[in-house]
């Protein structure tokens, strides 16, 4: 009888330490707070990056390692399914952190307020950054989505019932307080927490579609066991 194959222990899972590595540097506004207090207090995060700003290339490395450990997560994934909604919510979270490269690489030297700043003649690149950070966290929404679908109606165990229906709730918070606090003293406070809410979707979204094929991969060896009897 062929011996069921052994889910790799979660410190040797590369998947899960791609994910928080991904996470982890993706939430560096904290250090904002040390580095650039001025701009942590008083803009949008994306001003930690633009080019005026001190340690900005701290803040873009940040991003990028981000996007590139996600990027790989998503590489290693692909291969070991052929699910469509897993490739669908991996293709969503790979453009997610393929547009946060972008985004940070693309400088936006443009306060909040400026209304130059409105014009894409005058700062094409910050209108690249502004797009790039819109159309990548709609992929990343889309990415936990379409996993929390995968799993739906399937036996699981607690964890995975709570955190994607949990960070949905986030995003729908968040984006709430968004809409209430627009163009006031507290708007940088809430594009934090909707940072740290794209952090937790990371994680989520690997975590889902990793736990899906592993489930894939039990059912077949279930039964391969069945039938030997």
């Amino acid at each position: 009888m062929k011996k069921k194959k052994r889910t790799k222990p979660v410190s040797k899972n590369p998947l899960v330490w791609l994910s928080v590595v991904a996470a982890v540097f993706y939430s560096s506004w904290p250090l904002g707070y040390l580095l650039n207090p001025n701009a942590a207090h008083n803009a949008f995060a994306s001003q930690l990056e633009a080019g005026n700003q001190p340690f900005n290339w701290l803040f873009v490395s940040c991003d990028v390692i981000s996007g590139l450990a996600l990027i790989i997560a998503g590489c290693i994934q692909w291969r070991r399914t052929r699910t469509t909604l897993l490739r669908l919510s991996i293709l969503g979270y790979f453009v997610f952190a393929l547009l946060v490269i972008v985004a940070a690489l693309a400088p936006n030297d443009c306060s909040s307020t400026s209304a130059q700043c409105l014009t894409a003649l005058n700062s094409p690149l910050a209108i690249v950054h502004g797009l790039a950070s819109t159309i990548s966290v709609c992929g990343l929404l889309v990415s936990v989505i379409f996993a929390t679908k995968h799993l739906s109606g399937k036996p699981k165990p607690l964890k995975m019932r709570v955190l994607p229906l949990a960070t949905i709730i986030g995003w729908v918070i968040v984006g709430a307080l968004a809409y209430i606090y627009y163009d006031r003293t507290t708007e940088n406070l809430v594009q934090y927490s909707f940072i740290s809410i794209c952090s937790i979707s990371m994680l989520v979204a690997v975590s889902l579609v990793r736990y899906s094929s592993e489930l894939a991969l039990r059912k077949p060896a279930k039964a391969y066991a069945h039938s030997a009897r």
